[in-house]
């Protein structure tokens, strides 16, 4: 997968909350172990930004978002790039998405 379409896979249509907001960091997480970290810099209703490497059906996605963001900083790479988060994973949860360190 090239880096761009890391970017986009990581980045659109999730049914996320208002802790969205306070988020900084988005990590692309595969098996468990990080991929990529991107630093957030806005969030927007899903299908609104351009894709390059993604196209939707259905333009309309009520309730989800996609944010627009950019690769971490080296410190912040080096820190999360190749470690587990398996810690952070509850067994048998659904949900794609999980916040830490994001005040509720």
């Amino acid at each position: 997968m090239s880096d761009l379409a890391l970017y986009e896979a990581t980045r659109d249509v999730w049914k996320v909350a208002p802790p969205r907001e306070k988020a900084r960091y988005a990590l692309s997480i595969y098996r468990g172990v990080v991929q990529e970290a991107y630093e957030i810099l806005d969030w927007d209703r899903a299908c609104t930004t351009a894709y390059t490497t993604r196209t939707f059906k259905d333009k309309t996605v009520p309730s989800r978002w996609e944010f627009v963001g950019r690769v971490a900083d080296p410190a912040v790479r080096e820190r999360d790039v190749g470690k587990s988060v398996r810690s952070h994973l509850t067994p048998g949860s659904r949900s794609p998405i999980i916040y830490v360190g994001v005040p509720r």
